[in-house]
């Protein structure tokens, strides 16, 4: 709708039942959509990537579109791949020339890109560039330190837009008003000034600030990770100040026009509403591509921290952006991967339906197809307050998803965690006043029940020494603990030869909170609709028993408080 010039207002969907699995369904989607007021000028997009961001590129593009592209559309959207293979100027991982090329083509495939452009590989091409840029006869691609200046050279020649707005691929965007339009913004600095040639996206500031090409020291040096450039101005001066030594550039791209902007031929401006700005990861940061790629996650979803005001680069870790924690008496941990959106729906709506109003929510969506991430992102932004949405970037795993959720979501330790499958859903409205109900009793663990729709068939919990009896049957639906008792697993008995536990990840925390609870509870009362999926591929069927005896045999925790209390009896009918 964007690429057509509209703007998505509202989305609303007809309610109905699908008579095939009797989830919920919709008939008819209806948009409210508003036309997109078009620059007067047209700006492109200009990514600057490289070959060691094979694994994580197609994330990285489509939080700099999803970011920068509201409210106003770019004219393309075009992506210059670096020449270079390995060897690069701060490197932080490999490269993978091929991994990135197949990631570009999906993104091109998909339409988050138009156009992919390629630095100049052959001598002849790279001097016929630094010959238009320069004025020098050489046929580097990068400076003598490193830097890379063809890529970004060629990747604005191919730009047709009047204005070329560029970011290098990992920087992050922050946007506090998804209605504040911070080009419209740049593109009338721009305007009043015909010595304006470049202009930086703003950095993070908890006020606005004034455009302005003069700083405490002079002229504003050039911004070259994110910022706006008058595409025609620049090209009509060059060529711009640079030598070789032994064919190697002296000065990258940037430092060369700074020489030009501290001659007086041209301005470079920075400033700007605090709403919108950029964020520069270090390269020692993104060493933990599963971290880096959450914090998008966040920063798309969040404020940036306090301590990030005024800086460009990021200041913080991971944890800094963890926001806003979850207090409720009950916090439900909601994981799942490609999950059907009716099935999905079913999901939330059972949470939803709950009599008790003391809950919140934490969903972790997998790295999910967008067809299933997408929606869940439309259905719960219906209950903004209710709901903390999680999309990693990256496939983590169930109970990597539940540790993020838990530990660093969820801020009371006194908090009831009720985990439930994405594809699962709540029998009832009751569940909660249920469950309460052994917490008012003096439980800190609940097990059990569930409905199962492929066989029926009752699991009663064994709480003495569940490791030396399979289990004990802890690990099965509806499972609720305090918060506490899972913090004080260690995190390590929650790994298995280096990741988290992937297949048995139920045994893996529920085995330890078992035994370290003072009062564990058994719910007979169905409360829980278990619909298995299909049938586990086989490498992942072959891992489970392994993975449940290894957790088996590994030493028993002991009460947290002393010695537990005998389990009460069961007091209700178990059919």
């Amino acid at each position: 709708m964007l690429d057509a010039g509209l703007l998505v207002e509202a989305v609303i969907q007809t309610e109905t039942v699908d008579l095939e699995r009797f989830e919920p369904a919709s008939d008819f989607l209806l948009l409210r959509l508003r036309p997109v007021p078009r620059p007067a000028h047209s700006i492109s997009l200009l990514i600057k990537c490289c070959a060691m961001e094979g694994r994580t590129i197609e994330a990285q593009v489509q939080h700099l579109v999803r970011q920068l592209e509201t409210p106003c559309a770019f004219s393309e959207r075009v992506l210059v791949i670096d020449s270079r293979k390995d060897g690069f100027l701060r490197q932080y991982t490999s490269g993978d020339p091929d991994l990135l090329l197949q990631a570009t083509r999906r993104l091109l495939e998909t339409g988050w890109v138009d156009r992919i452009v390629h630095a100049p590989c052959k001598p002849a091409l790279i001097r016929l560039l630094n010959h238009r840029w320069f004025g020098v006869n050489s046929s580097s691609t990068h400076t003598v330190g490193g830097a890379q200046v063809a890529s970004f050279l060629s990747g604005l020649e191919a730009c047709t837009g009047d204005y070329v707005l560029h970011v290098d691929s990992d920087v992050i965007i922050c946007r506090q008003d998804r209605r504040h339009d911070y080009l419209r913004e740049m593109l009338a600095v721009m305007a009043r000034d015909p010595l304006a040639v470049t202009l930086a996206l703003n950095v993070a500031h908890e006020e606005d600030l004034p455009f302005t090409h003069e700083g405490p020291t002079g002229q504003w040096r050039i911004e070259s990770r994110a910022g706006l450039v008058q595409r025609e101005r620049l090209l009509s001066d060059r060529p711009y100040p640079n030598r070789a030594f032994n064919g190697e550039l002296e000065l990258s791209w940037h430092r060369s026009l700074d020489r030009a902007v501290q001659s007086g031929r041209w301005r470079s401006y920075r400033g700007g509403n605090a709403r919108s700005c950029f964020i520069h990861p270090p390269n020692h940061f993104k060493e933990d591509a599963d971290a880096w790629l959450l914090l998008l996650d966040r920063a798309e979803r969040t404020r940036f921290p306090s301590a990030q005001s005024g800086c460009c680069n990021l200041q913080t870790g991971l944890e800094a952006w963890l926001t806003p924690k979850r207090f409720e008496s009950f916090v439900f941990v909601i994981c799942g991967r490609d999950v059907a959106p009716g099935r999905f729906w079913k999901c939330i709506r059972s949470v939803i339906q709950q009599s008790r109003q003391d809950w919140g929510a934490i969903v972790v969506d997998d790295n999910s197809r967008e067809s299933s991430a997408g929606f869940a992102e439309l259905l719960l932004n219906r209950w903004p307050d209710r709901f903390t949405l999680v999309r990693p970037r990256l496939r983590r795993g169930s109970l990597a998803n539940t540790v993020l959720a838990i530990r660093h979501l969820c801020g009371n330790p006194d908090s009831v965690i009720v985990t439930l499958d994405a594809d699962d859903a709540l029998l009832g409205p009751s569940v909660l006043d249920r469950v309460a109900a052994e917490y008012a009793k003096g439980a800190d663990v609940t097990v059990g029940s569930m409905l199962r729709t492929d066989k029926n068939k009752q699991y009663i919990p064994d709480f003495h020494q569940p490791r030396a009896k399979r289990g004990g049957n802890v690990w099965q639906h509806l499972r609720t603990f305090k918060k506490s008792l899972f913090d004080q697993i260690p995190n390590d008995e929650l790994l298995l030869n280096g990741p988290y536990v992937e297949v048995a990840a139920d045994w893996a925390f529920m085995l330890p909170i078992v035994e370290m609870a003072r009062q564990p509870a058994y719910i007979p009362t169905p409360l829980y609709l278990y619909e298995p999926s299909d049938p586990l591929p086989d490498r992942r069927a072959l891992r489970r028993l392994p993975e449940i005896e290894h957790l088996a045999t590994r030493p028993a925790r002991t009460p947290a408080f002393g010695a537990p209390a005998e389990p009460r009896p069961c007091l209700e009918p178990t059919t």
